[in-house]
């Protein structure tokens, strides 16, 4: 199969050599989470995270193969606005879930009471 080269890294002001974050592909928290993340803005997608959640990361131009865990207080420094994505995204699918949980659970009652 044909594997397109990824774009060069960038080299920062102390030397190191960086890659652009495409996405977040997924995420893991420790098994017995750290105290939760207090910020001033407590967003409601960010209430709740572990402050140790570490992000499984995708860089521009890489295969999956090649994708790499960091810590969440280190891409929040370096890439802020997609882990705020990513938060937001995963915030909404588990508010709908959770919704739609709480909607079967009152229908299952409200069809045991007619009975």
């Amino acid at each position: 199969s044909y594997r397109r080269e990824p774009p060069p890294p960038i080299v920062d002001s102390a030397g190191d050599m960086r890659w652009i974050v495409d996405h977040i592909v997924a995420h893991e928290d420790p098994r017995r989470a750290t105290p939760r993340t207090h910020t001033r803005a407590n967003s409601p997608a960010t209430r709740g995270i572990p402050a140790a959640r570490r992000y499984r990361v995708r860089c521009l131009g890489f295969p999956p193969d090649d994708d790499t865990w960091g810590p969440r207080s280190t891409l929040l420094w370096d890439v802020r606005d997609v882990v705020r994505e990513y938060e937001d995204e995963n915030a909404t699918v588990s508010d709908l879930a959770a919704s739609e949980n709480a909607n079967d659970h009152e229908q299952a009652e409200k069809s045991s009471a007619v009975t």
